[in-house]
This record gives structure tokens, C-alpha cells and sequence, in this order.
């Protein structure tokens, strides 16, 4: 009897590597309130409009654009799934901490530490010195 074979050269979901542009995610069209960068977090508003999220933001984090935009602006946002954030090398996080907003620096994320709260958008992926991967969607 032949010898069979179990083989997936084109990675997991047809992905071998992880990048902004690559990997399992959900994406969404928003309108923006005001300046977008990419690479940051941003929170839907009341009126169903994003803005940044900004340092002391309470509000819905719901995604990281991976467009940037002005005012009036459709802006990709990631939803759901991977994404390249946005990191300052000053900022703490390693591969496998969970993920809250930086109360430091608008849009970026930080390490959750030992604080867990509803405020955990997601899981890093994996780290440099200036951005991370994270898979967005895990709320605490």
C-alpha cells in the first residue's frame, strides 16, 4: 500500500507568514470624525463615526485602521483578526501578553500586565521595537 502524505505548502488559511496584509481578519468601512492614522486603535462614536483613540478614551476601542484619513473619510479598520499596530519603543510588550490601550500615547497599544479588565483588545502576536501583530478581538 502507498504511503500517504499530509502536506499544506501554503500555510495555515493559505498564509505562510504574518504581516499587515496578510492573515485571517474581518475588515470594515467607517466614516472618520477627524484625522486617521494607520497602524493606530480607534473607538466607534454615538453618531457610528471612528476617531483615534485618545489617551484617556473610555469609549468602544473597535478596531485598528489600516488606512489612514481626514474627516469625512471611509477608513479601513480591522475588526477582527491580525493587524500591525503601532508601538513606541519605550512601550512594553512581548509575544503572548494581552493588550490594552496606551494611556501614554494615542492609538498605540501597551501590555496589559497583571491588570485584566474589559478594556483587552487583543493578544500580541508577535513584537518589534516600533510595532506589534496582534490578533484584535479578545475582549477581557
Amino acid at each position: 500500500m502507498a504511503e500517504k502524505q499530509l502536506n499544506n505548502p501554503t500555510g495555515a488559511f493559505g498564509y505562510t507568514g504574518l504581516s499587515n496584509n496578510l492573515g485571517p481578519r474581518t475588515t470594515h468601512s467607517f466614516v472618520a470624525a477627524g484625522t486617521i492614522t494607520s497602524g493606530k486603535l480607534v473607538v466607534l462614536g454615538s453618531a457610528g463615526t471612528i476617531t483615534q483613540a485618545a489617551t484617556s478614551s473610555t469609549a468602544l476601542v473597535c478596531g485598528v485602521a489600516i488606512e489612514s484619513g481626514v474627516s469625512g473619510d471611509l477608513v479601513q479598520v480591522v475588526t477582527y483578526g491580525l493587524v500591525e499596530v503601532t508601538k513606541l519603543s519605550s512601550e512594553t510588550v512581548a509575544s503572548g501578553d494581552l493588550l490594552i490601550p496606551s494611556t501614554a500615547t494615542a492609538g498605540n497599544v501597551v501590555s496589559a500586565g497583571t491588570t485584566v479588565s474589559n478594556a483587552v483588545c487583543g493578544v500580541a502576536v508577535t513584537v518589534t521595537s516600533t510595532s506589534v501583530t496582534m490578533w484584535f478581538g479578545l475582549r477581557g
